[in-house]
C-alpha cells in the first residue's frame, strides 16, 4: 500500500537540503516536506505560555532562526522528547555535537539558552518507513531552570485522551499552505483528537495510522500543525488546570487539508520506555544509542 505522507521537519539551515529530499521522497508521490509540520491556521503563543517548548537546532549555525529544525517538550529538567526522525538521517544517529536546545524563549530571534546535548536515545523499534515508534530522548549537558511538561500515562489515557478531547500543538513550523512561511514566534493550534478508526478511513490515511500513533485535527482541515513543527508536543488538559504531554508531531500529509488529519506519536504508549531512559545513570562521554525496553536494538 502506498501512502502520501510526509514528516514534519525542516531544517533553515545549509542541513535543509538533506531533510527535504528526505521527507519529499514520499510514497505516492510530492507532499510537504517531510519531518517538517508548522502551525497551519493557530495563533501567536503568549510568552511564557509553554514554557516547557524547546528548539532543535543544527549546532554548525549560529543564527537560532536559521538553524532551528525540529521542536521537544523539556520533560525533566536534563532531558527532552522528540521525533526520532528529527535525529535519525537513514540509519545514522545525530551525535549529540550535532544538535543544540534552545530553552526558555518563545522567539527564535531574542531570548532564551542554546544548552548542548550530551546522550541522544532513539527508540530501538523506530520505523522510518511507517513511522512507528517516533520517539526520542536527548539528554542536556546540564540541568536548566525551566518548568517541564508531565507525561501522559497509560493510566490516564483513556480518560485525558478521548477522541474529541481539545489538544493543543505549539511550534514555529511552516504556517503557510502554499510556499513557506516560518515565524519569528512560537504558535499555537488546538486541534480535537480523533479515533484512529476515523483516522484510517479511506479519505484519510487507510490503514497506514497504528496503534501507537495519535490523530487530531478537523475533517474539513483548516487547522494543523506542518514543515517545521515535527517533534514538538500536543498536550491536553490535565483536570487540573495545567497540561501533560499527550503526543509528538510526527507525519502527516497536505498540512491542513480536508480529512488530512496531523498524526502524532501516542506518548502514553512510551511512557515506561521513557521512565526507564531517564533512570539511566550519567557517565562516560556523550553518546548516541538506539535502545527499546525488551528489544535488542538493530
Amino acid at each position: 500500500m502506498q501512502r502520501s505522507a510526509a514528516t514534519r521537519r525542516w531544517r533553515r539551515s545549509a542541513m535543509a537540503a538533506m531533510v527535504f529530499a528526505a521527507f519529499t521522497t514520499v510514497l505516492g508521490g510530492p507532499a510537504r516536506a517531510v519531518d517538517a509540520p508548522l502551525i497551519i491556521g493557530g495563533e501567536k503563543a503568549a510568552p511564557g505560555e509553554f514554557p516547557w517548548q524547546v528548539a532543535l537546532l543544527d549546532a554548525t549555525v549560529s543564527n537560532t532562526y536559521r538553524a532551528q529544525y525540529c521542536g521537544g517538550a523539556l520533560i525533566a529538567p536534563d532531558w527532552v522528547v522528540t521525533a526520532a526522525h528529527c535525529v535519525v538521517d537513514g540509519r545514522t544517529i545525530s551525535a549529540p555535537g550535532e544538535v543544540d536546545i534552545l530553552v526558555g524563549t518563545t522567539s527564535l530571534a531574542s531570548g532564551g539558552t542554546r544548552v548542548d546535548v550530551d546522550r541522544v536515545v532513539v527508540h530501538g523499534r523506530y520505523n522510518p518507513r511507517t513511522d512507528e515508534n517516533d520517539i526520542a530522548l536527548l539528554r542536556l549537558s546540564e540541568p536548566v531552570g525551566v518548568a517541564t511538561l508531565p507525561v501522559l500515562t497509560r493510566a490516564d489515557e483513556a480518560r485525558l485522551s478521548a477522541a474529541g478531547t481539545l489538544a493543543t500543538a505549539t511550534g514555529w513550523g511552516n504556517t503557510s499552505i502554499r510556499g513557506e512561511d516560518f515565524p519569528v514566534d512560537l504558535r499555537k493550534v488546538r486541534l480535537p483528537l480523533v479515533t484512529n478508526r476515523v483516522c484510517n478511513g479511506p479519505r484519510a490515511y487507510a490503514g497506514a495510522v497504528r496503534p501507537k500513533m495519535l490523530c487530531a485535527g478537523f475533517a474539513a482541515g483548516g487547522k494543523d500543525t506542518c514543515q517545521g513543527d515535527s517533534g514538538g508536543p500536543l498536550v491536553v488538559p490535565d483536570g487540573d488546570g495545567g497540561f501533560v504531554l499527550a503526543g509528538i508531531t510526527s507525519w502527516g500529509a497536505a498540512c491542513a487539508a480536508p480529512n488530512k488529519y496531523g498524526v502524532y506519536t501516542r506518548v502514553a504508549r512510551f511512557a515506561t520506555w521513557i521512565d526507564k531512559v531517564l533512570a539511566t545513570p550519567r557517565r562516560g562521554s556523550p553518546t548516541r544509542v538506539s535502545t527499546a525496553a525488551h528489544a535488542t536494538a538493530p
